[in-house]
């Protein structure tokens, strides 16, 4: 391999720091090897491992630049279907120090509905690089919310927001709803619930964002898995509609109670006809 240095700005306080990449491969293409700092210290390091793996980007507009180092976590299956997560890092004029805690937003809007396009774009891949994506997804989550509290009374107000829902007071659930969702948006209930109430409106692009909120809380949820395939359909994403159908079956635990679940759809009355298309193709499938 032969060295190269680039310099890169990470703080903008006037001292340079240091990306070495080394050149490798019968093509020549670079890989970076990690990205130096100078410290009170001495030189601090970030290892950074993928050519494409590395951004400055200032989250909070402070001045001084985050670095967004995209990890691989898994390489299960071509490399195609390999499965990564954003890592934020610092540097503090001493090192580079992690800050995903700092962030929440940033993974709630990027990592996580990436790792989420993934389970969709891949959704035919076979079953361990499924789990592979979905412990990614979980993790992050597990991350994010470690520093973040429920607020006191909500799981009461949530009781009484689904219980309007399930007596089809409509008007009243939405109200409720909203104010859970706007008073702590990781409830997966409250965004399944909104979904439904969308759909009654053929608002469809809610009901596709509700569902994908809910999906990068809970992945395995068959119901998140359902709006979201009905979403798609209605919106012509006939493939997409497809993989969230398939998602309802491979990742809801046993794949006979996810047929069941589609099955029981599949015979509701007055179903749209690109909706039963879709659901009856996935049926087919298996």
């Amino acid at each position: 391999d032969r060295p190269v240095q680039k310099g890169a700005r990470a703080r903008r306080d006037g001292r340079l720091e240091l990306l070495l990449v080394g050149e490798a491969g019968k093509a020549g293409y670079y890989h970076f090897h990690q990205l130096l700092g100078q410290g009170p210290q001495g030189l601090a390091r970030l290892e950074v491992k993928h050519v494409d793996s590395l951004h400055y980007v200032d989250l909070d507009r402070d001045g001084h630049l985050e670095l967004v180092v995209r990890e691989r976590v898994g390489r299960r299956g071509p490399a195609y279907q390999w499965t990564y997560v954003d890592r934020l890092f610092h540097w503090d004029g001493k090192g580079f120090i992690s800050v995903d805690e700092r962030y929440p937003r940033y993974h709630d809007e990027e990592t996580l509905p990436t790792l989420l396009g993934g389970l969709v774009d891949h959704y035919d891949a076979k079953g361990p690089i499924l789990d592979e994506k979905v412990e990614a997804i979980e993790a992050v989550r597990k991350s994010v919310l470690a520093h973040i509290t429920v607020p006191r009374g909500f799981e009461r107000r949530l009781l009484k927001a689904l219980s309007a829902l399930q007596k089809d007071q409509l008007s009243v659930a939405e109200s409720r709803l909203l104010e859970l969702q706007r008073l702590y948006p990781y409830e997966p209930q409250v965004h399944i619930g909104l979904a439904r109430l969308a759909a009654d409106s053929e608002a469809w692009d809610e009901v596709l964002d509700y569902a994908i909120q809910a999906l990068t809380l809970t992945p395995r949820d068959k119901h998140a898995w359902w709006w979201a395939g009905v979403a798609f359909s209605q919106l012509e994403e006939r493939s997409s509609a497809l993989a969230s159908f398939h998602n309802v079956v491979n990742l809801g635990g046993n794949p006979k109670d996810g047929l069941a679940f589609l099955r029981a759809r599949r015979g509701e009355p007055g179903m749209e006809q690109r909706l039963q298309r879709a659901i009856d193709e996935t049926l087919k499938a298996f």
